[in-house]
C-alpha cells in the first residue's frame, strides 16, 4: 500500500465512523421517542374510551330525568285543569284541595299566575306554564347533563385526535429506526450519508412535532 493510499483509507474510515455515530444517535433517540409515543397513544386512547363512557352516562341520566320532567308536567297540567274547572264552577273546596297539592315548584308559578287576575283579565297569561316562575329542577338538571355530555364528547374526540397524532409519530420514528438500521449496509459513503441525513431530518421533524403535543 502506498503512502498516499494510507491517508485516504484513514480519512474514509473516519468519515464512516462519524456516519455510524450519527446513525447510532438517530437510532437511540428514535427508539426512546417511539416507545414514548406508543405509551402516550395508549394513554390517550384510554382517555377516549373513558370520557365517551362518561358522556354516555350523562346522556342516559339526562334521558331519565327528561322522562321524569315530562311525567311531572303531565300531572301539573292535569291538576291545573281540575283546579280551573272547580274554580269556574264555584267549587271552592275542591279548588282549594288542588291548589294546596300542587308541587312546590308549580305552586310558585300558580300563585304568580293568579296574581295576574286571569279569571277576569283576558290579557293575563293563559296558564301558570307560561309564567317565568314555572320551572322544574329536573329540567334544569337535564340541561346541565346535556351540557356535560356535549363537553365529554368533545373531550373524547380531542383525546382520539391526540392518540392518532402519537400513533403517526410512532410510525415516523419507526421509519427513522429503519433508515438508521439499513444505513450501514451501503458501501458507498455518499449513499450511506444520504440515508443517515434523511433519518436525522425525519427524526428532527418528529421530535419537534412531539414537543408540541400535550402529555397525559
Amino acid at each position: 500500500m502506498t503512502e498516499t493510499a494510507k491517508p485516504l483509507d484513514a480519512a474514509a474510515a473516519s468519515r464512516r465512523q462519524r456516519i455510524e455515530v450519527f446513525a447510532a444517535v438517530a437510532l437511540s433517540l428514535a427508539t426512546v421517542a417511539s416507545a414514548w409515543c406508543a405509551y402516550q397513544a395508549k394513554r390517550w386512547s384510554g382517555a377516549t374510551t373513558f370520557t365517551m363512557g362518561e358522556a354516555n352516562a350523562a346522556r342516559n341520566e339526562s334521558l331519565k330525568l327528561s322522562d321524569l320532567a315530562s311525567r311531572r308536567t303531565n300531572v301539573d297540567v292535569l291538576m291545573f285543569t281540575q283546579f280551573v274547572s272547580a274554580t269556574m264552577q264555584g267549587q271552592d273546596q275542591i279548588a282549594k284541595f288542588y291548589r294546596d297539592r300542587f308541587r312546590p315548584e308549580t305552586k310558585v308559578a300558580l300563585e304568580a299566575w293568579l296574581a295576574t287576575n286571569p279569571f277576569e283579565d283576558p290579557t293575563a297569561p293563559p296558564s301558570p306554564f307560561h309564567m317565568k316562575e314555572y320551572s322544574q329542577e329536573a329540567t334544569r338538571e337535564v340541561e346541565r347533563l346535556e351540557g356535560v355530555a356535549k363537553a365529554k364528547v368533545a373531550a373524547s374526540k380531542e383525546a382520539n385526535e391526540r392518540s392518532d397524532q402519537y400513533i403517526l409519530l410512532t410510525v415516523m420514528f419507526a421509519s427513522v429506526l429503519f433508515l438508521s438500521g439499513i444505513s450501514g449496509r451501503f458501501e458507498a459513503a455518499p449513499l450511506r450519508l444520504g440515508v443517515v441525513i434523511l433519518a436525522l431530518v425525519v427524526l428532527g421533524y418528529g421530535l419537534s412535532s412531539l414537543a408540541g403535543l400535550p402529555i397525559r
